[in-house]
């Protein structure tokens, strides 16, 4: 399969199976059970080609208007995803993403130079919502 292929298939399953959250109408189980498919599909597909991640991604596909990297559209959705499901079955598996991220990026980093931006990208995050949270801690103290 082309990367260009494994690219499209991952941005559509961003869009469409992972922007649901449990509190939607459907059943959780079902929905659950939608989310971990498209994980695994996901997973897959990082394995069979790990390139796709630095294509650029389509951003009519997902819905978005910037474009950028897959990883980086990935690694948010993945944000979101953690931060919306309690399940640990669920988190289980977007651990195992980050893990195939994490190793994707440090095997492809003598090939690709692009690769170290997934650690910058991670960093950056990582940096942002630590300092958020620290500066929500701090105003609700000082509202105290």
């Amino acid at each position: 399969e082309d990367v260009t292929d494994i690219n499209k298939l991952i941005c559509i399953v961003l869009k469409a199976g992972l922007d649901i959250s449990p509190k939607s109408s459907s059943p959780e189980q079902n929905l659950e059970g939608q989310v971990l498919d498209c994980l695994d599909i996901i997973l897959a597909s990082i394995e069979k080609a790990p390139q796709a991640l630095w294509e650029p991604s389509d951003p009519l596909i997902l819905g978005e208007d910037t474009h950028a990297p897959l990883f980086s559209w990935l690694i948010l959705r993945l944000i979101r995803l953690a931060n919306t499901w309690t399940s640990e079955t669920v988190r289980d598996k977007i651990q195992l993403v980050w893990s195939s991220l994490a190793y994707c990026s440090q095997r492809q980093a003598r090939s690709l130079p692009a690769s170290y931006a997934v650690a910058a990208f991670l960093r950056t995050c990582t940096s942002g919502l630590f300092l958020s949270s620290y500066l929500i801690s701090d105003k609700a103290n000082t509202f105290q």
